[in-house]
């Protein structure tokens, strides 16, 4: 049997990293997001897309 290596390295994650998470766990857990709605999302990724 031939064992196969996870494909790709898990690491532990970064302060920013650790801000988004802990960002959408309280977003989730209180039922609000950070955007009133899809067009804000679309506008808000366009904006953000060069960085």
């Amino acid at each position: 049997m031939e064992v196969t290596a996870f494909p790709l390295e898990l690491k532990v994650p970064n302060a920013q990293t650790r801000a988004a998470m802990e960002e959408s766990r309280v977003m989730m857990s209180t039922r609000q997001a950070r955007l009133a709605s899809a067009d804000e999302l679309f506008a808000d990724l366009e904006k953000n897309s060069s960085k």
